[in-house]
């Protein structure tokens, strides 16, 4: 009882609580809304290239977007940026449903639906992570940060095989209304965190100056441009995996959709189980050193299911690898936010919060190459060389990156 109330003590602050339900019911439909994504590109295109464009378009508006984002969440009103973001996603949701349902769907508006998302995660991500320290005490911050990361993981988990079933069930069209439903619910207890810290700046500097004053700020603390480096890397190198799911359930293993769901969500019980551990320590000794060391393990896991599934791979061994994978990347992450919010002055946060979420943005820069590898040489060989490089780049890293080795 005690190690539960430990693990969790951050939720006993409600402000907290409302803003975490809030992230459980948009994570949780963002988890769904991309396996029931990728899976009906899939389907209905047979092309792993346009699955890889598709499922990366966002990113062209998030690089565009992204440093605007950090700029508004440190001089706006941070709970408006992110009720602005849920109503977008609502409204796509549903327009995407009936689409489907009215047999007008083609791979192209799920590509506009997809670059509206890149829209609406540079408002969404600095606005809800810089708002943390606002609603928890200090020594809660670091436990915070980590129940988010395991209400993400946790949806991971969840939201994929449950689209997958879905699928099954209702088809894909009635998994994008169930997703509108849930945007809806993390639209209303949002509603519920109270307003904080809003700025009525007389004169406010121009938007430009502010944006080169958070890049310069990033510049100048070792710690946050090291991490928000190696987050750049495992974005482009690892993260490409959970997106190229479906070519390895139907080509490899030959599984319909709820197979998927479950390969998927093998990744999201093991980010569970990363963000679980963190959460449950008071402290983390050597943060940088656990954290570089995380993404090593990553890659050396990647490899050992790439050359696993060039001999004779099971299912079940697979689903094995996935949950090692997706432990290793949560714990990653996890410290990565928590790094982020405690090195980053109160003024600069949101900025900060907004480069490090850059990387997510940097995910097609791998699943596109990825994709045309996989067509060229197959899937499993795709795999093996991402996770060389991203070994290789990490090794670099623990070398070169004194400062992030050195944070207590």
């Amino acid at each position: 009882m005690r190690l539960f109330r430990k693990t969790f003590v951050a939720l006993e602050e409600k402000p907290y609580r409302n803003l975490w339900l809030g992230s459980l019911f948009q994570t949780g439909a963002m988890q769904m809304q991309g396996m029931a994504r990728g899976f009906f590109v899939y389907q209905i295109t047979g092309s792993p290239i346009l699955l890889g464009i598709v499922s990366g378009a966002w990113a062209a508006p998030a690089l565009i977007f992204g440093l605007f984002g950090g700029v508004l969440a440190d001089r706006l009103n941070k709970k408006l940026l992110i009720q602005i973001g849920h109503a977008i996603s609502i409204s796509m949701s549903v327009f995407i449903g009936y689409a489907i349902t009215s047999g007008m769907v083609t791979w192209q508006h799920l590509l506009f639906v997809s670059l509206i998302q890149g829209f609406t995660m540079p408002l969404m991500i600095p606005a809800r992570q810089s708002l943390i320290p606002q609603l928890v005490s200090k020594e809660h911050v670091t436990n915070a940060v980590a129940l988010v990361s395991l209400a993400r993981s946790l949806t991971t988990m969840a939201g994929h095989i449950i689209a997958g079933a879905l699928i099954a069930l209702i088809n894909v069209d009635g998994v994008y209304y169930v997703i509108a439903a849930m945007y809806v619910l993390a639209f209303l207890f949002t509603a519920k965190v109270p307003i904080v810290d809003v700025k009525t700046q007389e004169q406010p500097s121009p938007v430009i100056s502010d944006l080169l004053d958070g890049l310069r700020y990033v510049l100048s603390n070792k710690v946050l441009l090291q991490s928000i480096l190696l987050s750049f890397a495992m974005m482009i190198l690892a993260m490409p995996l959970t997106f190229v799911l479906p070519i390895f359930a139907q080509d490899i293993f030959s599984v319909g959709p709820l197979g998927l769901g479950i390969m998927s969500s093998s990744v999201g019980f093991g980010s569970l189980i990363g963000a679980f551990i963190i959460a449950s320590q008071n402290r983390i000794a050597r943060p940088g050193i656990v954290m570089l060391s995380s993404a090593i393990i990553s890659g050396l896991l990647m490899l050992g299911l790439s050359m696993y599934c060039l001999l004779n791979p099971t299912y079940l061994a697979t689903i094995g690898f996935l949950v090692l994978i997706g432990g290793s990347q949560s714990y990653r992450m996890t410290l990565n936010n928590s790094i982020m919010v405690q090195h980053a002055v109160h003024s600069f946060r949101g900025r900060v919060i907004s480069i490090n979420a850059l990387s997510f943005a940097l995910i097609p820069a791998g699943v596109i190459p990825m994709t045309v590898a996989i067509n060229l040489v197959g899937a499993p060989q795709a795999l093996g060389l991402m996770a060389f490089m991203l070994i290789g780049v990490t090794l670099i890293m623990l070398i070169t990156s004194g400062n992030l080795r050195r944070v207590e």
